[in-house]
């Protein structure tokens, strides 16, 4: 919706950013889903491989600074340049 807001719809480069950004979400969903039907149970629950577990979570947090990085590009830089809505209470632009 930003890209299209922007009129920057058919920009590939940002495009491909867009299919990025759903591609490690799906990835890491994925990964997720693994570890879980590959765990053991343990004092009758079901208990995720740890392994896998903590590999998502390492893959997650560097995944999502990408995906971060990918949105400001997509958004033009809006979310890295807008004040916090604590700014905006305390400024001539609140409410």
């Amino acid at each position: 919706m930003m890209l299209k807001a922007n009129g920057l719809e058919n920009v590939q480069l940002l495009r491909q950013k867009v299919v990025e950004m759903i591609a490690l979400n799906e990835g890491i969903h994925a990964v997720a889903v693994g570890g879980a039907l590959i765990g053991y149970e343990l004092k009758g629950s079901w208990q995720p491989s740890r392994e896998v577990a903590n590999s998502v979570k390492v893959l997650g947090v560097e995944l999502f600074v990408k995906a971060m990085a990918n949105l400001i590009d997509v958004t033009g830089g809006i979310p890295a340049t807008a004040p916090s809505e604590f700014d905006l209470e305390e400024s001539l632009v609140g409410p």
